[in-house]
């Protein structure tokens, strides 16, 4: 442990009148942690502890700094409460100096220092091992990221490793590390060329690196791969060598990089391939079984990506199959079912154990039948589409081996149903029917289609009419009237079109209505009429009225439900009683009607700077709209608040004008104001120096204040003594103990005022001696000394006067004894005391003469 270095430092500090010298002793200081000579590594942090102290100052008022070879590290280091201090250093191969400093308030200072020894450190190092420059890498691929670090100070698990690019830094690898330093780890990197590096850092923060340089590709494309031959569908007699040859091809890699694997669905794999320079495959096999093979070659490259293709290669002797009906490019009506015959037969097997498959390359597979015993087949089918058609037929024996054969045919398709109607419908007595028939179509649009009509009356056939139309002279009242309509391309004729009506009664013929008015408000009635005549003299027809809004009657009178600008509508109707009606309307559009502003006030009606005055606003519209409110203030400002502000003087009137509008820009307004009270001024401070004071001295009050009215308001000094002004000297009339107060009152321009107080104490003042005499002043055995003194005091009291004598004596007089030796000096000291213990002192003396000796 080192011990404190103490140093004395000798301080002049002048106290009050008395010239008396004070000394102050330095603070202390030591490093307590190391000693000089002691071992550090060079690059590790160490923490290096003192001890500081000071006999005439608290701790935390030193100031405590720490040096490492002449500069400031730890500047202000704070001290705990015991005195430690610390500072973390870091120490390099250009030494290890370290002081310690500390100072106190009065700038006294002490230090500590001592020297340390750096022991150098190794680097670590690191070596990769993985990725390598001729390695392939993707972008979308992980890439394996291995090498080896080592140090000879550190262990393993000490260490710092990552792996790091160029470009982006620690590239984020979640490495593992063993205990022996080999590191292991996977990620992605862009692709572009990389510098990748291997950095290890100890912890005295020394760096090894290794890096290497690599290309990473973009992301890994699929190799494409195609079957060249045989074709697909190529039969061979069993045991006859079968040479299959490809294509297989890689962006990113050398052909001889991929895996081409050769599959049979019934043999399972049956070998591989490796293709040539140039991405051909050749592949021999002669050992496939008799069987149907789909043969599949799959290539795959060197991180997993694949492509197959395949074909159909039959081993064996397949089926016979012959397709009868029906022929090539027979045309046949898609009305009727299509009956295919065909005969089948097979080396090995019986015909009916041939399984058929019958397909369209229009509608897919649409019967599987097979054939009879003797091989023969017929099916009727009636669910293909229309049109153009290649059925092939696929026959298949029990060993998988298939032929086919194929008819083309088109199967013609009648026309659509036509759509028909008749015009008029409904329609009256006196109208002629008109059919009209549209929209068939001819699937195959060979040419113009012809239409054929028949009318039928109440169901029953009619001789009037084989065309479009049918005369109105044959028509009779709630009869009803069909038409039926065929379409025919040439060949077929479609599905029946029908259109019926049935002849109603004639409407009566309604004029109006019309309304009292084409504009109303809220509040107004609207009345709506109408007349009404019949074609049928037998008819006489009525009239109802109703509105838009569900009531009825000729009259509506307008409400706040009917929104601005709606329209009202009435509308009349003329009913003749035998199913006749005729309708009509009128319309008057709804007007706006403007807001008001029903009632407006401020609150409060009076306020100060910083008040915040609340305007608040009714209004309505008739119309039911909720009118848009806008507040705003003669100051300029908007809102339904306003605080008032130092711009703002008193009595000055503050008005809200309210503006309230409806959805047509209509607007009314109203005011309402307040008035601006005055805002008393703050004393914000008032202080008295000094605080205390003996007679004669003189004190200062001083005070300042703010208004928020933004007035300078004006400061007056009172004191409690009855004085006014700032300054005010103390008198003998005061007397020490005694509290003098200063109040301060502001006041601003408008009469407002605030006041606060500030005191100081008056102190006593020491009596004052007047120089002291002894008579006389020699004097032998038996003579008496008289001491006198005088005394004043500038509080006005009347000291009191005490004599003392050298000898031990009290009182103003002394008689010189025997024991009292010639050439003795007798000092008399007197002592002056006030009332309030106040006290002076001085001296004066007389020498003692020999007495003569008498005979």
């Amino acid at each position: 442990m080192r011990g404190f270095v103490p140093s004395l430092t000798l301080v002049a500090v002048a106290c009050s009148d008395t010239g008396v010298t004070k000394y102050n002793s330095t603070p202390e200081v030591v490093i307590t942690s190391h000693t000089d000579g002691d071992t550090v590594l060079e690059g590790m942090e160490e923490s290096i502890r003192g001890q500081v102290g000071d006999p005439n100052h608290a701790i935390e008022d030193l100031s405590v700094s720490w040096l490492q070879n002449g500069s400031v590290i730890c500047e202000d280091s704070v001290p705990n409460t015991a005195g430690v201090v610390s500072c973390a250093m870091t120490f390099g191969t250009d030494g290890g100096d370290i002081s310690l400093e500390v100072r106190d308030p009065e700038g006294a200072g002490a230090s500590d220092n001592l020297t340390l020894t750096v022991q150098p450190t190794d680097a670590p190092t690191a070596e990769i091992t993985a990725p390598s420059a001729d390695g392939v890498y993707y972008s979308d691929q992980l890439i394996q990221f291995q090498g080896t670090v080592s140090d000879t100070e550190d262990t393993i698990d000490e260490l710092e490793v990552a792996f790091e690019t160029t470009e982006l830094g620690d590239i984020g690898v979640d490495l593992e590390v063993t205990s022996d330093g080999a590191v292991d780890g996977f990620g992605e990197l862009a692709e572009g060329e990389h510098i990748v590096k291997l950095r290890v850092t100890d912890t005295s923060n020394k760096e090894g690196v290794d890096s290497v340089v690599i290309t990473v590709g973009p992301p890994n494309s699929a190799p494409t791969c195609a079957i060249t031959g045989p074709l697909t569908g190529d039969a061979g007699p069993e045991g006859e060598l079968v040479t299959f040859t490809g294509t297989a091809e890689d962006v990113d890699v050398a052909p001889d990089w991929i895996h081409v694997e050769w599959a049979s669905d019934k043999d399972g794999t049956i070998g591989t391939s490796t293709p040539n320079s140039a991405g051909e495959v050749t592949f021999p096999y002669a050992d496939l079984t008799v069987n149907t093979h789909v043969i599949s070659m799959t290539v795959t490259d060197e991180v997993g990506e694949s492509c197959a293709d395949d074909i159909v290669y039959s081993v064996g002797t397949p089926p016979e199959l012959n397709i009868t009906a029906p022929t090539d490019f027979d045309t046949l009506n898609h009305s009727n079912p299509v009956v295919f015959n065909a005969t089948v037969g097979d080396n090995e097997d019986l015909p009916n154990e041939v399984a058929l498959s019958w397909e369209s390359d229009v509608d897919g597979v649409f019967s599987t039948a097979g054939a009879d015993s003797a091989g023969s087949v017929s099916i009727s089918v009636d669910a293909l589409s229309p049109g153009d058609h290649i059925v092939t037929v696929t026959a298949t024996d029990t060993d998988g081996l298939y032929v086919t054969d194929t008819v083309s045919f088109n199967l013609n398709e009648p026309p659509t149903t036509p759509s028909v109607t008749i015009d008029p419908d409904p329609a009256a007595s006196n109208q002629m029917l008109v059919a009209t028939a549209s929209d068939s179509i001819d699937p195959e649009g060979a040419g113009t289609l012809t239409y054929s009509y028949e009318w039928l009356e109440d169901g029953v056939a009619s001789s009037e009419s084989i065309s479009s139309t049918f005369p109105a002279s044959a028509t009779a009242k709630h009869r009803t009237y069909r038409v039926q309509v065929t379409a025919n391309d040439g060949l077929f004729d479609s599905p029946v079109g029908a259109a019926e009506v049935t002849i109603v009664n004639s409407d009566p013929v309604l004029s109006g209505p019309i309304l009292s008015a084409p504009t109303a408000v809220v509040g107004d009635v609207l009345t709506c009429a109408a007349t009404a005549t019949d074609a049928d003299p037998e008819d006489a027809p009525t009239i109802e009225y109703s509105w838009s809004d569900g009531s009825t009657g000729p009259t509506y009178t307008v409400t706040v439900a009917d929104a601005v600008d709606s329209v009202i509508a009435c509308m009349a109707t003329a009913d003749d009683a035998d199913g006749g009606t005729a309708t009509g309307t009128a319309s008057a559009t709804v007007t706006n009607t403007g807001p008001t502003v029903d009632a407006v006030s401020v609150s409060p009606e009076i306020g100060g700077v910083g008040d915040t005055l609340t305007c608040s606003a009714t209004a309505t519209d008739a119309d039911g709209e909720i009118p848009t409110v806008v507040y705003a203030w003669s100051t300029g400002a908007a809102g339904t608040e306003y605080t008032i502000t130092e711009s703002d003087n008193p009595g000055d009137t503050i008005t809200c004008t309210v503006t309230a509008t409806d959805s047509r820009d209509v607007s009314d307004s109203a005011s309402a104001s307040a008035t601006v009270m005055n805002t008393n001024p703050v004393m914000d401070g008032i202080a008295v120096s000094p605080d205390s004071g003996q007679v004669g001295d003189t004190l200062t009050c001083s005070a300042t204040a703010t208004d928020a009215d933004g007035e300078a308001p004006t400061i007056a000094y009172e004191w409690s003594t009855g004085a006014t002004g700032s300054d005010y000297t103390i008198a003998e009339s005061d007397d020490p103990g005694d509290t003098i107060t200063c109040t301060a009152t502001a006041t601003d321009e408008d009469g407002g005022s605030d006041s606060g107080t500030a005191s100081a104490t008056v102190t006593n003042s020491e009596p004052a001696l007047t120089p002291v005499t002894v008579s006389p002043d020699t004097a032998q055995v038996g003579d008496t000394l008289t001491c006198s003194a005088t005394a004043t005091d500038a509080d006005g009291e009347a000291p009191t006067i005490a004599y003392e004598w050298s000898t031990g004596v009290t009182g103003s007089d002394y008689t010189i004894a025997e024991t009292d030796d010639p050439d003795d000096t007798i000092t008399c000291t007197a002592t002056a005391t006030d009332e309030d213990g106040g006290t002076d002192t001085n001296t004066a003396t007389a020498t003692v003469t020999n007495t003569d000796p008498r005979l």
